[in-house]
């Protein structure tokens, strides 16, 4: 008897699985991570641990459990606004990923990090933020239509910001040849 995985898909969410644990776990993790980076509660850190662990869990249960028991006010369930964002911030993480492959062969890679970090990170908060705004309903639809995982113009978006990098990179000029890149060669 063969294993239809798509069967196995659709069982786990008839039973709830896909609606309530994934969530939760995504929620927990989260939480837990940013907790274990701030390190809120000091330095000893398998106290930390322990309060760490207990306040991801008891969060990630009062965001997860209103969800399931269906109390949450129309537009306002946390868990179906995550839902709905995953699929526009996985599309731009896509996105951003793919253009990295395509760039890294040419060598252009580490001189756009070194110059453009802060600035990609602080545009992809900012793309998150959007997507977030228009799925919890504060930004309108049509607003800011052009960040649906659907949209012609996120294509089209995509092609400019490749585009734009390729003509970054040819026209900034090469850095001289008998210059060294810092920290190489040094101390060896």
């Amino acid at each position: 008897m063969a294993l239809d995985v798509s069967q196995v898909f659709v069982w786990m969410d008839q039973q709830g699985f896909l609606d309530s644990l994934l969530p939760f776990f995504l929620f927990f993790t989260i939480i837990y991570a940013f907790l274990e980076k701030v390190n809120i509660f000091g330095a000893e850190e398998a106290e930390a641990r322990k309060f760490n662990v207990i306040i991801s869990l008891i969060i990630a249960l009062l965001v997860v459990i209103p969800h399931v028991a269906g109390i949450y006010p129309p537009g306002k369930d946390v868990v179906d606004i995550v839902n709905k964002s995953i699929p526009g911030i996985v599309l731009w993480t896509v996105i951003i990923f793919a253009v990295y492959l395509l760039l890294a062969p040419t060598g252009i890679m580490p001189k756009i990090s070194q110059k453009l970090e802060l600035w990609v990170v602080l545009l992809a908060a900012i793309v998150v933020g959007m997507i977030f705004a228009v799925n919890t309903g504060f930004v309108p639809p049509n607003v800011l239509g052009w960040l649906s995982s659907q949209s012609e113009n996120l294509q089209v978006l995509a092609f400019i910001a490749g585009v734009a990098l390729i003509l970054y990179y040819l026209i900034t000029p090469s850095s001289p040849a008998g210059e060294a890149e810092t920290g190489s060669g040094e101390g060896q």
